[in-house]
């Protein structure tokens, strides 16, 4: 497998789960690997303390990272948390909290890390199958991932010509804590019954073993950047191959149908 060596790295949401080992893999293969994470450690060198829901926070952190590597050859949005409970009933500052950080945060830090990119750069936003079909009762976090794969197409096409690419990656349930992470809202009302109950019964009972196991996740990402070309869109997990394939034909209504009921 064709490997990137002597690159150097951005990785937010660094500090746990999938963005940390792929941090490691990465460091591994001869990177210099740059994390940020909200509440990680903070060495001024390879790991920065970095709310991506903030600008300035953002700015100034691209503007050390800057002085110290003068280039970002690789940045990978990764940073994000999952959200579950009806829209109806979830506070709306929780809307702001999941909107911030997993959708403006890619907006700011691609911003702000573009000054440092030059031609055969590329951006990787790490986005969801949600993007494409969502599940009931996580709906902002669907619509978060679908927000973050629109900005990477016009991103597409707002960088053509510049060699510096874009790309959504999309992936399933991989084996990782993330889901154990998610901010969880179970209050009901009497118009949905016991169906949110029965949504968060559904992901619970998924084992571990039926997701894509880490080291198949990490090793994807790492062929998707270093490709000669970068398309705008890549799904990572064979059954989400398959399962984008039936969201380009199927109606819309008849999918949402299947998969209300699959909760079920």
């Amino acid at each position: 497998m064709k490997k990137l060596t002597g690159k150097v790295i951005v990785i937010t949401g660094g500090s746990k789960g999938f963005g940390r080992a792929l941090a490691d893999i990465w460091a591994q293969d001869g990177n210099t690997v740059i994390t940020l994470s909200r509440s990680g450690e903070d060495n001024g060198k390879a790991r920065f303390r970095c709310d991506v829901s903030d600008a300035e926070s953002v700015q100034t952190v691209f503007k050390k990272i800057g002085l110290l590597y003068k280039k970002i050859d690789i940045l990978v949005n990764n940073a994000g948390f999952g959200q579950s409970g009806a829209v109806e009933i979830i506070e709306d500052k929780q809307f702001a909290y999941i909107t911030n950080t997993n959708f403006l945060g890619v907006v700011y830090c691609t911003k702000y890390a573009l000054p440092y990119m030059e031609r055969g750069s590329r951006i990787l936003n790490i986005s969801s199958m949600s993007a494409f079909i969502p599940m009931p009762f996580r709906t902002m976090y669907s619509a978060t991932k679908s927000a973050v794969n629109g900005f990477t197409y016009g991103m597409t096409m707002e960088l053509a010509g510049t060699g510096i690419e874009t790309a959504a990656v999309c992936l399933g349930d991989i084996q990782t804590e993330f889901a154990l992470r998610r901010q969880t809202f179970s209050k009901t009302a009497p118009r949905y019954g016991n169906r949110i109950e029965e949504v968060d019964a559904f992901v619970a009972a998924r084992p571990m073993s039926k997701k894509i196991p880490l080291n198949k996740a990490l090793d994807r990402v790492r062929r998707i950047a270093a490709k000669r070309k970068l398309y705008p869109v890549y799904i990572v997990g064979l059954k989400y191959r398959v399962a984008y394939a039936l969201h380009k034909i199927l109606p819309v209504k008849l999918l949402l149908t299947l998969v209300e009921k699959a909760m079920r």
